[in-house]
């Protein structure tokens, strides 16, 4: 019992009353100051041959989301961008994103050790803005995709994460 009240308390820790009939709401955008931008980004090295998805980790900074990717061999090239068609698996189908937006983080040249290397979900910790978070990898293209499901399109900002052994994905 002890430990339901306390799931419960942490997914209610990151609402608000809405004030027209007494239902939590997620936080807005609005309720935080982050500076990132909603453009595409990209980066990385392309010095990087192969590299594979060991870990990913979620933790927040205040009220931003803070998504780590771990990479064996450190993140080659990558591109982040909000889909703007739907994020398809390696068979080609759609692949479901129960969210508003996706937020699809590409990594060139990666593979993935989660799951076997299949599509893997990955449920993100006590987080308040990315509601789901899966990886769809693209052997024929040569890419790993990472999706973030968010409900609305919010800036975000990408980079090396600590220690260099991959990327760090900032949303808030």
């Amino acid at each position: 019992m002890l430990a339901a009240l306390i799931v419960a308390g942490a997914l209610v820790a990151g609402c608000g009353d809405d004030g027209q009939d007494g239902t939590l709401s997620p936080l807005s955008a609005a309720d935080c100051p982050f500076s990132g931008a909603a453009d595409p980004v990209e980066g990385g090295s392309d010095d990087v041959d192969r590299s594979a998805l060991t870990a990913v980790e979620t933790d927040k900074d205040g009220c931003v989301d803070v998504i780590t990717l771990r990479v064996d061999g450190g993140p080659g090239e990558w591109i982040a961008a909000y889909a703007d068609a739907p994020v398809l698996d390696a068979r080609g189908d759609d692949v479901d994103v129960d969210s508003n937006e996706a937020l699809v983080v590409t990594l060139k040249g990666a593979t993935s050790d989660l799951d076997g290397g299949g599509m893997a979900e990955v449920v993100p910790g006590p987080l308040d803005y990315v509601r789901e978070l899966l990886v769809v990898p693209r052997p024929d293209d040569d890419e790993l995709h990472i999706v973030l499901g968010l409900a609305e399109r919010l800036p975000f900002e990408v980079g090396g994460a600590e220690g260099g052994d991959g990327l760090e994905v900032r949303t808030g």
